[in-house]
């Protein structure tokens, strides 16, 4: 049986802040529960901040009362990204069994992994609805969603601090109904629990998309390549100059070219030939075949007329990325 929703709760975890907002959300395309688009609808502030809002004294029995933040969201929770620091030990990281390769069964567990491959506001998009130049794989939780900070130690310490991330993934093997939200530093260990208090059997479905020309598969593999390529080609430049867009669909084209000859050769990871983040999408030997039809067409035609004036790329904003 399937729940139609309209909004989710985001958490942001690309970031230590773990900013949070409510968006509207669709289905990109129809019948394809994996990919998600997000509008911005309301900040709700730092995570940390929503969570001490749930804070009360809880008698646990035997003359001992806990501190405990236990907040209940009455809608689908998004657990966006994750995050490492590349100076130092921080971290955000999501723990569950879909990323232990399980696959996340929503009816049963009450989670599954989804992707976010557009969005508008907030920390999505300034400039209006976008695919987003590189998707960011995130875990969705069945609501409503009964949020949990579990008791550490408090302390400053490395070894208390890795002990406790093993604890998370000892519990995420035998919590298979769980996800965590580890936040910290390599002294510390900050951890949540979300567990969905929806009925078992259920899954969450959005409604589809309405600017479905925009969100098609072939349209979004085309945005990323497009934004990829067009920084690429700036990053390899000695003058730093904007590249052609001729010479961005060269190269867009040439990718794909090479990401069917591997797929065709049986090679292990072909999207890696495409770039970054092709891998959370599903469906994309269609898209690639398709978006290679495409512009092979559009040389033929091209061909066959006046060559047309050079672009200058003078409109970089429609290849930048979205991270």
């Amino acid at each position: 049986m399937n729940t139609l929703n309209t909004t989710a709760l985001v958490i942001d975890c690309r970031a230590r802040t773990l900013v949070t907002f409510v968006a509207s959300v669709t289905e990109a395309q129809e019948g394809n529960t994996s990919q998600l688009v997000l509008r911005h609808a309301l900040d709700l502030g730092k995570f940390d901040t929503l969570l001490a809002s749930s804070e009360a004294e809880v008698y646990e029995g035997g003359g001992v009362t806990r501190t405990r933040r236990v907040f209940r969201a009455e809608m689908p929770v998004i657990l966006m990204g994750q995050y490492s620091a590349r100076s130092s030990a921080g971290h955000v990281t999501v723990v569950a069994p879909g990323r232990f390769g399980y696959g996340g069964d929503e009816a049963s567990d009450g989670h599954r992994q989804v992707t976010v491959v557009g969005g508008l506001g907030g920390p999505l998009s300034k400039k209006g609805l976008r695919v987003l130049g590189v998707p960011i794989s995130a875990t969705l939780v069945r609501g409503p969603v009964v949020i949990a900070e579990l008791p550490g130690a408090g302390n400053s310490n490395c070894a208390s601090a890795d002990a406790a991330m093993a604890g998370v993934r000892l519990l995420a093997n035998t919590d298979r109904k769980s996800v965590f939200l580890a936040e910290g530093q390599s002294d510390t260990t900050y951890v949540v629990r979300l567990r969905s208090a929806g009925e078992t059997g259920t899954e969450t479905r959005f409604p589809t998309e309405h600017r479905s020309e925009m969100f098609a598969r072939a349209s979004i593999i085309r945005r990323m390549l497009s934004g990829q390529e067009y920084r690429s080609r700036v990053r390899g430049s000695s003058s730093g100059a904007a590249p052609t867009e001729e010479q961005v669909q060269a190269g867009v084209k040439f990718r794909l070219e090479r990401y069917c000859a591997f797929r065709k050769e049986g090679a292990q990871e072909p999207w890696r030939q495409l770039g970054r983040g092709f891998e959370y999408l599903n469906g994309l030997d269609e898209a690639a075949t398709e978006l290679l039809a495409e512009l092979s067409a559009g040389e033929s035609a091209e061909s066959e007329t006046t060559p047309r004036a050079e672009s200058v790329g003078s409109n970089p904003d429609d290849f930048v990325e979205v991270e």
